[in-house]
């Protein structure tokens, strides 16, 4: 190939490039414009509506369920504003403990823009199915809670009124009784385990559903930590004799250890001393009067008193004797 054809196979490959990169782009260009503007970026929309039907001064919380949960309580007439919402679908729901809503819920798509007109109607909630035997067919609901149960732990919730009703504590105490005839109420928590404060709430449940209705439970005695009463340290007696002491001679035995202790011999050169500590002692002899007239081998002695001990003696040797010519004096 020439010059010439080369350099135009050349110019040919470099247009062909240009083109495919151009194609390209152009694809990137299309697939972004057909997102959602707030999935391009970090757009955030509201959702708006009203909830009609509540009484002066009550507030509903509306909740926003999707890719990010969001909740807000109506404003004063029940106005309501959920902003910062990112592009999805969500489920909006009003909750009060007092109303139904129609409809209890809606589905919501947030893609490019805020969404208003979602709008609830609250409806009082009070009438629920008819029971044989109860007046209008008019049925409440009582809820609470017991604080301070230990986790795990479930107590028996009981109201005694125009019916009995039984229960018991779910998860961190929390209860609810349903299906309640309107009147009034004896409500208390009962545990073999517990004490409660207070014992019983007296409830009148006569114009709508009651909440909030709270106890704290005391660990009875079952519970309650045991008092440990403290050890009393065990007592020992040490004892032995003093052989060899003269007349009317006597010794003063001295115990130094834990504690110290002393004692004196009596006419037979006995001694003893009861109630000592136990631990490691140092057991040593002293004559009181005339100590130069004897000499002894055994003037100290280590005794470990982990129980009575009864043969702890000591030997003396008089000067007057001839067994003590050579020995040292004591």
């Amino acid at each position: 190939m020439d010059l010439a054809g080369q350099s135009s196979y050349n110019g040919k490959m470099h247009r062909t490039r240009i083109s495919y990169a151009l194609a390209a782009l152009c694809a990137v260009v299309v697939s972004l414009a057909a997102l959602p503007v707030g999935a391009q970026g970090s757009a955030r929309y509201a959702i708006r509506g009203w909830v009609t039907g509540l009484q002066a001064g009550e507030q509903a919380v509306v909740h926003a369920e999707g890719p990010r949960n969001h909740k807000q309580a109506t404003r004063p007439g029940g106005r309501y504003e959920i902003r910062f919402l990112i592009p999805g679908s969500y489920r909006v729901r009003v909750e009060h403990h007092r109303y139904d809503f129609q409809p209890a819920r809606q589905r919501v798509q947030v893609l490019s823009t805020n969404v208003t007109g979602v709008n609830f109607k609250a409806v009082p909630s009070a009438l629920e199915p008819s029971a044989p035997g109860t007046e209008a067919g008019v049925r409440y609901r009582m809820k609470g809670r017991v604080a301070d149960l230990r986790r795990g732990t479930r107590v028996e919730i009981r109201a005694q009124g125009p019916e009995d009703h039984t229960t018991r504590t779910r998860r961190r105490g929390r209860w609810v009784i349903t299906g309640m005839r309107p009147g009034t109420y004896r409500v208390a928590p009962v545990s073999e385990h517990h004490t409660f404060q207070p014992p019983a709430r007296r409830v009148s449940l006569t114009s709508g559903h009651v909440v909030g209705i709270t106890f704290r439970a005391v660990a009875g005695p079952a519970l309650a930590k045991p008092r440990i009463e403290p050890r009393k340290p065990e007592r020992f007696r040490m004892s032995g004799r003093v052989q060899g002491l003269r007349g009317t001679h006597t010794a003063t035995i001295t115990a130094a250890g834990p504690r110290t202790y002393t004692a004196t011999t009596d006419i037979r050169g006995a001694w003893e001393i009861r109630d000592m500590e136990p631990g490691k002692y140092r057991v040593s002899l002293r004559i009181h009067h005339h100590a130069g007239a004897y000499t002894g081998a055994d003037k100290t002695k280590k005794v470990l008193l982990h129980e009575d001990k009864t043969n702890i003696d000591f030997k003396l040797f008089h000067w007057g004797s001839g067994t003590t010519r050579h020995r040292r004096r004591y």
